[in-house]
């Protein structure tokens, strides 16, 4: 539906005078060809707005007639208007009159062709005008550029006060409060219009419109709020990387300009950049925002390094820069110069430190790699297997962030003969005991003797509780700190070889609570109490010993998660000894503990029942070993033995 803004009544009467003069005339010649006689034209009509409207028209023949309506020279159509119908007797009928249905309404009709004849006749009525009045009663403001209220200073646009009537109305402007008042060179109101030229801040405000048509009434329109400034420009950005060191203080500086002055805000995106994700920066402990936008962290650490945005903001535009901080690329195992074998397998070592997290990969210098021989293992070590002499030469270890890069240069030599090489009952990962004695051996082969160098990863030296002994580390009363990654050097005057030990440290297996003698009557219940601690946590179970080390049966006897035995109703079968057996990957250990049952005591009988001392019925301890071994295998291979 097309907007009115206004109409002028005398022009509207001119224009459908020339308009009806053209369409009767041309109508009057095709009602002379077509043989039609109208019986009834359409009249001009004047309505009120919401109004009804029926147009009559009708023609003399005998044939078949169908009816079509053209309003302003275009056809209706009622599938699409639903306000318009077209009766069967030709009329048309406007329900819910609008002020854009005014215009020129003419009927046409048509007759059904004959047999003999290839073309539908068709003729046209006379045209008829309809008028549509209507009274503005509320008002709109429109912008001109179209749908934009922020304006930068300098540009030219216009304020237009919409308000549908068919009246013609008087508009006046007020602005935050006072009446708008043409200057000249500047503001200028034509017609509905107020055009502002040269815009400035000055021009920013809330604007509303007036109609006032014939006296009779005023219509208001909303309040429009309009912007004029100018978009926000950073003129000094934050740095876009910049490193930084742990524990200490930083400062990124955010200064920007605009009208009026933007509001500079930070946040903080995470590790790697999304568009999506902006976490608020707001005055505390970790950060401070100051009043010229510079944004200064207490304390760096490695949760708060990464990107960083900064946004400078007014109600025209916001602009952005981004900042990243970073924690330099740091190697903590840099590789070394590797001697290898034909045939054997080469290990380059290559691990790096940063935030955001490193990425570490290898490169040749010189000549291609056999990628179906080469592999880098998660933690960055390159792993060459059945080396060739074409393998020789030198390699680069690069880690490299979205921030930073840094590499590295290992020399890899190839030879014929083999000359130092390890032991192939080499250990790569061991378990040691806590408090316990742990012997670390690399044993290598080779002329002339070979010396070792021992180190630890993360660690510039080996404690004072770990001797070395050549090829071999002792540790003495171990500790959780002596867990982790030993590398063993050995090398001579010809060549040189590196392996490594991974030392897992647990805590040893013990029992914290064990099991009591017990007598008791028969059809009474039997509780045992057994508990064990150690890393890998222990898992308990209990076995009879005139079973063969077959589970118990788990309706009679319920071992609760604590390790606790339950014997319900038990009989004189139950009587015996049963085996709490505490139990790691890489321990097992047992207690023996030993069940009496009696008869029910008769009145006769009285005093305390002995209990029987718990090497009373000796037992050998292979067969206890044994019987848990089976045990625990059963359990293992079925699945069931969780750690």
């Amino acid at each position: 539906m097309e907007w009115f803004i206004w109409r002028c009544v005398s022009s509207i009467q001119v224009n459908l005078a020339r308009w009806l003069w053209l369409t009767i005339l041309v109508s009057s010649i095709k009602i002379s060809e077509s043989n039609f006689e109208f019986l009834q034209h359409p009249v001009s009509q004047t309505v009120q707005e919401g109004g009804q409207v029926t147009f009559n028209c009708g023609v003399s023949t005998h044939r078949k007639i169908s009816y079509q309506w053209q309003h302003n020279n275009r056809t209706i159509r009622t599938d699409r208007q639903p306000r318009f119908t077209i009766r069967s007797d030709g009329s048309l009928r406007i329900t819910n009159a609008d002020l854009d249905d005014s215009g020129i309404y003419q009927c046409t009709a048509v007759a059904k062709a004959k047999r003999s004849q290839a073309v539908r006749k068709k003729a046209k009525s006379r045209p008829a005008t309809l008028l549509v009045e209507g009274m503005c009663d509320k008002a709109e403001i429109v912008t001109r550029p179209a749908h934009t209220t922020k304006f930068a200073i300098g540009t030219e646009f216009s304020l237009g006060c919409r308000c549908r009537s068919s009246s013609r109305g008087l508009v006046r402007w007020i602005k935050n409060g006072d009446t708008v008042s043409q200057v000249r060179g500047h503001l200028s109101l034509d017609n509905i219009w107020l055009n502002i030229n040269g815009s400035s801040f000055a021009d920013s405000g809330n604007y509303t419109c007036y109609v006032t048509i014939d006296k009779l009434g005023t219509a208001k329109s909303e309040k429009l709020e309009i912007w004029v400034g100018k978009k926000p420009q950073i003129i000094v950005p934050p740095p876009y990387r910049s490193s930084a060191v742990i524990g200490l203080e930083m400062h990124l500086h955010c200064l920007a300009t605009g009208t009026p002055p933007p509001v500079v805000r930070w946040y903080y995106i995470g590790p790697v950049w999304s568009e999506h994700v902006k976490n608020s920066i707001h005055n505390g402990s970790a950060y401070r925002v100051h009043n010229n936008g510079t944004l200064v962290i207490g304390s760096i650490t490695e949760k708060i390094v990464g990107f960083y945005e900064c946004a400078a903001s007014n109600v025209i535009g916001t602009a952005t820069k981004k900042a990243g901080i970073y924690l330099p690329v740091k190697f903590l195992t840099k590789p070394q110069n590797t001697t290898v074998v034909i045939g054997k397998s080469a290990f380059l070592y290559c691990n790096a430190t940063a935030s955001p997290e490193p990425v570490v990969s290898w490169r040749k210098e010189e000549g291609e790699r056999d990628e179906k021989r080469f592999k880098q293992l998660k933690n960055g070590t390159l792993l060459i297997r059945d080396a060739r002499m074409s393998d020789a030469g030198q390699y680069l270890c690069i880690a490299a962030n979205q921030l930073d890069l840094k590499e590295t240069k290992v020399t890899l030599r190839v030879v014929e003969s083999e000359v130092i090489r390890l032991s192939p009952s080499h250990k790569y990962s061991i378990e040691a005991f806590l408090g316990g004695r742990r012997k670390i051996t690399c044993e290598f082969h080779g002329r002339p003797p070979i010396k070792v160098r021992w180190y630890m990863v993360g660690k510039k030296g080996l404690p004072a509780r770990i001797e070395k002994h050549g090829s071999s580390l002792i540790i003495q009363k171990v500790a959780l700190s002596d867990a982790g990654q030993y590398f063993c050097h050995g090398y001579n005057v010809f060549s040189s070889l590196t392996a490594y030990v991974n030392v897992s440290v647990y805590d040893p297996l013990r029992f914290v609570q064990t099991p009591k003698n017990q007598t008791a009557f028969i059809g009474e219940s039997v509780w045992f109490h057994c508990a064990a601690t150690g890393s890998p946590k222990p898992k308990v179970t209990w076995l009879k010993h005139d079973q063969g080390g077959r589970p118990l049966d788990a309706e009679k006897y319920k071992v609760f998660k604590n390790g606790s035995l339950l014997i319900k109703n038990v009989r004189s079968a139950d009587s015996g000894r049963y085996f709490c057996i505490a139990a790691t990957r890489v321990d097992l250990r047992q207690k023996t503990v030993h069940l009496v049952v009696k008869e029910q005591p008769t009145q006769a009988e009285s005093g305390p029942v002995p209990v029987a001392a718990s090497n009373s019925a000796p037992m050998s301890y292979s067969f206890v070993v044994t019987a848990a071994v089976v045990f625990l295998t059963v359990i293992i291979a079925r699945g069931n033995f969780r750690w």
